[in-house]
């Protein structure tokens, strides 16, 4: 993984591990020290970090954000109206380096970052591996997704997962080739079982299916919003936001889909094309 903005390929191991990065850092509460840092602000973000980093960090940091907002807006169909503006505005906090990052946000060694998809926090350190790739456009991923169905609501997880890894360019390619062998060897799960899975790590030992859970949650992601169109994608999020079931929202939006049974077999038919 490079540590710039430049594009990547990404090995199967790194998938993995970006992967876990996401998970565990949407799931854990964090609390962590944040005076004493100085403070940049674009239009949606503010941006908090020590006095010891560079400021062409800190540009990258500003570009980078305003970049993917716009972006993940444009792939999930939004028509934004500027939410984040003033003080409404997103915060990303930049530490010295990975043993501060580490020490004030619990998080693991091999963290890039981690984030309060509730309160629109982002925690890093520069030049940690995969932030400008991965960690940031997923964890943004999340927040705008969660925007889109409240944060109250219950979603299934591999719709989640699969909104905000389809920010990530890697996630999104690596899919379609991965997701099609998978179905080859009989080894794919169907929706049903995608939404019984209320956390990865119940594939603890099993990374392989770690990785597949997420590439699949992306590819049905990704057939939805390229098959019907990133406005069917809204309006889908919109009925969840009402509280219909899974079900009643894909009947109320798709008029092929009724359940989670006939989005498997879409989804299927759109693999085997």
């Amino acid at each position: 993984m490079q540590n710039s903005r430049i594009g990547f390929r990404v090995s199967r191991k790194k998938l993995i591990l970006f992967f876990l990065v996401a998970f565990i850092c949407s799931s854990k509460d964090l609390f962590c020290a944040e005076n004493n840092l100085f403070e940049e602000r674009s239009q949606h973000f503010i941006i908090h970090y020590d006095k010891k980093i560079d400021k062409s960090f800190i540009k990258d940091i500003i570009d980078a954000s305003e970049d993917y907002y716009e972006q993940i807006a444009d792939n999930l169909g939004l028509r934004r109206f500027d939410y984040w503006l003033w003080d409404e505005r997103a915060h990303i906090y930049i530490y010295a380096n990975k043993e501060e990052f580490a020490k004030e946000t619990g998080q693991p060694d091999w963290s890039g970052g981690c984030a309060d998809y509730y309160n629109k926090k982002l925690w890093t350190y520069p030049h940690a591996v995969g932030f400008f790739d991965s960690v940031l456009p997923h964890e943004l991923g999340h927040i705008m997704f969660r925007e889109m169905v409240g944060f109250r609501r219950n979603v299934s997880l591999w719709l989640e997962e699969g909104a905000a890894s389809y920010q990530e360019k890697s996630k999104r390619y690596a899919a379609t080739s991965y997701v099609k062998d998978a179905l080859a060897k009989n080894k794919l799960m169907t929706v049903g079982q995608l939404d019984k899975i209320e956390q990865p790590q119940m594939f603890e030992d099993d990374r392989d299916k770690i990785e597949l859970f997420y590439l699949e949650a992306v590819s049905i992601v990704n057939f939805l919003i390229s098959d019907y169109g990133k406005e069917k994608f809204v309006t889908l999020c919109g009925h969840l936001k009402e509280n219909l079931s899974f079900d009643n929202a894909l009947k109320q939006t798709y008029y092929n889909i009724q359940n989670k049974d006939d989005l498997n077999k879409k989804w299927m038919d759109f693999l085997k094309k």
